[in-house]
């Protein structure tokens, strides 16, 4: 009766219509079909590590739901991007759900859990709680906050009597701090990886529990070595696969994902050796001009990006629960702030001077944090050559530059 009543419940938030009515076993066991997907990834940023879902089945009354943690109607990447965008569970009908996949292109494979009539009945009835619960939404966080999490965390409530054991961390998982287990998901993807490590905080400094280092990825990996144990208190220990049977796949990959030649460090390594050039034709041929114009360039561009690290910080969107980010320090707008209040003054020589000291010593603490990486660094030493630069220029040369 009870799963009944959920199924009843379903189909009226679903929309669901009967449908291939297929007879029950006569022990009940196929009465509810429970399995995980996995789908490939795509170039994007909702989407470039995978995605999982939980597809549930009751052939008897037609009804078929893929349970996923999905974002709201009408957003689009840059909404989640700039945490803005929410995301809740979503029941939705598996044809929908397999043409939206179908018209992206993506691979989808599936694999039969080895759960209980009773288990599968709980599990159901959690999906659609939390799908009720999660009407308002929330915001997408990479770490505990993501469809993969979501998949683990309900196949953990769902036992009856027993216990998930995970077994052994599976090797990337078992990568520390964590910030060099997010390296290596987003391994493929240097550009994200870049905004992700922007923006991710002293949560790369940090060791996290199973749930909230799962990816998409490794999810049905880490499912097949999975194991369902009986609770301590039973009168006989039972042992079985999470996963049972061969994997389904229902749709083949059409789009693969593709890896930026051009990456971060490349980027700003070039930058780099652009600023040592023109600092030089700036102290030897005396381009000074030249020196100016790309000066107005390069701080133009720093402003922006500072008030975005800043923006980001200050929404919250970070890898979990971070306290601390430390690209506060060399990415932030107060310079500009600064120079806007005091650029006629002449102590204001002594900011460019100020800035260009900070800039080095946040260069000597790149070991301090898994968060700070060579990638960033080539910009901090790019603005720690400027910055000294026009403090020299400011203090010694009879034309005072006019930045």
């Amino acid at each position: 009766m009870t799963l009944l009543m959920t199924l009843l419940t379903v189909s009226a938030w679903a929309g669901v219509g009967k449908r291939h009515l297929v007879p029950v076993a006569p022990d009940s066991s196929d009465f509810v079909k429970a399995s995980v997907m996995y789908v490939s990834p795509l170039n994007n940023f909702k989407s470039i590590a995978g995605h999982c879902a939980l597809h549930m089945e009751c052939p008897s009354e037609g009804f078929d739901v893929i349970f996923t943690f999905s974002e709201e109607l009408g957003r689009r990447d840059w909404g989640q991007l700039i945490a803005r965008n929410k995301f809740r569970t979503v029941g939705l009908l598996a044809d929908t759900v397999i043409n939206e996949f179908r018209a992206e292109g993506r691979q989808v494979v599936e694999w039969p859990l080895n759960l209980t009539h009773h288990e599968k009945q709980r599990l159901w009835m959690l999906l659609d709680q939390n799908v009720a619960k999660s009407s308002a939404g929330e915001h997408f966080c990479y770490i505990n906050g993501q469809c993969a999490s979501m998949v683990l965390q309900a196949l953990e409530r769902c036992t009856i009597g027993e216990y998930v054991d995970l077994g052994p961390r599976l090797e990337p998982m078992s990568l520390t701090p964590q910030g060099n287990y997010y390296r290596w998901v987003f391994r493929d993807s240097p550009w994200f990886l870049f905004c992700i490590v922007t923006f991710g905080g002293d949560g790369f400094d940090r060791s996290a529990p199973v749930d909230h280092v799962i990816c998409p990825e490794l999810m049905v990996p880490l499912l097949q070595q999975a194991r369902l144990r009986s609770s301590d208190d039973a009168d006989s220990v039972t042992v079985r696969p999470v996963l049972i049977g061969s994997h389904q796949e229902l749709l083949p990959l059409v789009t693969k994902t593709y890896t930026s030649p051009v990456t971060p460090r490349m980027v700003f390594a070039a930058l780099l050796v652009l600023i040592v050039l023109v600092t030089l034709l700036e102290w030897l041929l005396r381009q000074h001009r030249l020196a100016l114009w790309f000066d107005r360039v390069l701080f133009a561009l720093y402003a922006l990006w500072a008030v975005a690290v800043v923006w980001f910080v200050v929404v919250g969107l970070t890898l979990g629960d971070a306290n601390w980010n430390w690209y506060i320090i060399p990415f932030n707008p107060l310079p500009v702030v600064i120079w806007a209040w005091q650029r006629k003054r002449p102590q204001y020589k002594k900011v460019f001077l100020l800035y260009a000291v900070v800039l080095t010593l946040f260069l000597l603490a790149t070991p301090l944090s898994a968060q700070i990486d060579l990638d960033h660094q080539l910009i901090t030493a790019s603005l720690a050559i400027r910055c000294f630069s026009n403090y020299y220029q400011f203090k010694y040369s009879k034309s005072k530059p006019k930045i």
